[in-house]
């Protein structure tokens, strides 16, 4: 059950035209409400490796991951899937699995093996100690999608997947604490720190772990606004103060009730896959997040928070206007919200979105306005050095702007707090570049990656004009989940 690498490219190229003017917690999994198996489960312990052993457990079956945990799912007898024998044993360090698989009149051996890891503290962690997972092998045509063990629920639960009709099978028995405990202490985690945090995500994503899951998961989207345009058909699913404050209370109380939120659209985190809020008005903003359900009454989300800051001044004579742009990192996580409880909990701080390439411009300078200078700077995860990737837009002045990142010349590297001179009059550009002037600036993140609390980008540059001119600011990036 290996990780692959799960993004969404987007070109939203938000747009905002301006008139210058000279005016100045407690991780609570969801609860079990579907079913657990009535047929005999009878635990052992013995001196042989074995945890404990169940007779039969009836499971259900599905054709996706929305059905199987569906709220209508119930147990068919007769022809559901089952697993008879089942024992669990611990032996030389790995998870051992033998059961008898009756599912559509065939009769299948099972045995499967794999390395366990526990979810113990690690600095983003809000909740450890209460589960385990299996990273367990495939046996014959049977892929093994998860082996979890929950001490809060007090239950094993296996999913498997027929690797010719890729259809689901789920099972769930009740497991005591004494060999919950037992198995938690048995070895030590193979990864600590994030890369344990990674692994449990990995093996905690049911959607993430099937044979025909999406391998890209890359979804492009784009649109644009402008605060001179009517927006009536645009519907944010949130405010820049709604999202704070449901962000602000998960960081301090690890869960919260999302119903008590009110001017957040609930449905961002019971939808499967990528959704996000791109707003301009007074405070503009960027909320993006990704989801899939996890099992009956559990969406897994993950989610990130972004500031988008504009600036416009004066530039100390009467023909110069400054202005600037800049993208930072508010916050991000990974969330568990239960639809029986309607909590919304802390899995990781920390593990939000991760953004690469993210750029953001200035352009479509009206009224033979031209930039004149540029400056960059940025704070982002792992990057080596002290260099922006930076460009310039450079276009005739009869051209229309409809994309900040229009008429683009290529990147290239401009040292961070500096500032890179251009011609200084309209006349010169238009000479220099051959019937065309400097009416855009933008820089990107390229490969280094925004992430974190304070991760930010921003570009900023000093133009010249004779009448007032307008502009537009917009952004674009990568975004990639862990699901």
């Amino acid at each position: 059950m290996k990780r692959c690498n799960r993004l969404l490219r987007v070109s939203l190229v938000l747009v905002m035209v301006l008139a210058l003017t000279f005016g100045m917690a407690t991780t609570t999994f969801a609860k079990e409400s579907q079913y657990r198996s009535d047929a005999d489960t009878t635990i052992v312990a013995t001196n042989t490796g074995t945890l404990f052993a169940i007779d039969e457990i009836g499971g259900i079956s599905a054709s996706s991951v929305d059905s199987l945990f569906g709220n209508n799912q119930k147990i068919s007898r007769g022809v559901a899937p089952k697993l008879s024998n089942m024992t669990l044993a611990y032996e030389n360090g790995k998870l051992v699995l033998h059961a008898i698989l009756t599912c559509d009149s065939e009769v299948i051996d099972l045995v499967s093996s794999g390395d366990l890891y526990k979810n113990e503290k690690t600095d983003n962690a809000e909740t450890y100690g209460n589960l385990i997972l299996g990273d367990m092998s495939d046996s014959d045509n049977i892929h093994f999608v998860q082996l979890r063990i929950d001490k809060e629920k007090s239950l094993i639960m296996i999913i498997l997947q027929a690797k010719d009709t890729k259809q689901l099978m789920q099972f769930q028995a009740p497991i005591d604490h004494d060999i919950f405990d037992t198995l938690y202490h048995a070895q030590e985690n193979q990864l600590s720190g994030t890369a344990l945090e990674e692994k449990i995500i990995d093996l905690y994503s049911v959607a993430g772990n099937l044979i025909d899951k999406d391998s890209t998961n890359m979804t492009e989207e784009s649109g644009s606004m402008s605060p001179v345009v009517s927006t009536n058909d645009i519907r944010p699913m949130a405010t820049y103060s709604g999202w704070t404050a449901l962000i602000n209370a998960l960081n301090a109380n690890g869960s919260v009730r999302l119903s008590n939120y009110s001017n957040i659209d609930a449905s961002v985190f019971t939808s499967s896959g990528w959704r996000y809020d791109n707003t301009w008005g007074s405070t503009p903003y960027s909320f993006v997040s990704y989801g899939l359900p996890n099992g009956p009454g559990e969406y897994l989300i993950q989610f990130a928070l972004v500031d988008i800051v504009t600036q416009s001044n004066s530039g100390g004579a009467s023909d110069l206007w400054e202005i600037g742009m800049q993208a930072r990192y508010k916050d991000g996580m990974l969330v568990s919200y239960d639809t029986y409880s309607d909590m919304l909990s802390v899995f990781y701080y920390g593990l939000g979105i991760r953004f690469d390439n993210y750029a953001i411009g200035i352009n479509g300078l009206t009224n033979n306005a031209v930039f004149i200078n540029r400056s960059v700077n940025r704070a982002y995860y792992e990057a080596s050095g002290s260099i922006v990737r930076a460009a310039i837009s450079v276009s005739r002045p009869l051209d229309t702007i409809a994309n900040v990142f229009d008429y683009l010349f290529p990147y290239q590297d401009q040292n961070i707090n500096s500032t890179q001179l251009f011609d200084q009059t309209y006349s010169q550009q238009y000479t220099r570049y051959n019937g065309k002037v400097i009416r855009g600036i933008a820089a990107t993140t390229g490969s280094n990656i925004l992430s974190r609390t304070g991760h930010f980008i921003n570009v900023y540059g000093t133009i010249r004009y004779n009448t007032k001119p307008s502009w537009r600011y917009g952004y674009n990036y990568t975004a990639h989940h862990n699901l």
